[in-house]
C-alpha cells in the first residue's frame, strides 16, 4: 500500500510524494512514472496468479 501527498509543490510539478508502507521509503514520482509503476506492478500479479 502507498499514501499520496500532494501538496502545492507537488500540483506546481504534477508530481506525487509517494510513502510505501511496508519499507517506510519516502520519494518523489511524477504522476504519469507513479500510474505506470502501478499499472506494472498490477500486471506482474495478473501474471503470477495467472501461471498458478
Amino acid at each position: 500500500p502507498y499514501t499520496l501527498i500532494v501538496g502545492e509543490k507537488e500540483q506546481n510539478s504534477d508530481s506525487v510524494s509517494v510513502r510505501e508502507f511496508r519499507s517506510k521509503a519516502q520519494y518523489e514520482k511524477s504522476v504519469e512514472d507513479f500510474i505506470a509503476q502501478l499499472t506494472a506492478e498490477r500486471d506482474e500479479r495478473k501474471l503470477s496468479s495467472d501461471a498458478q
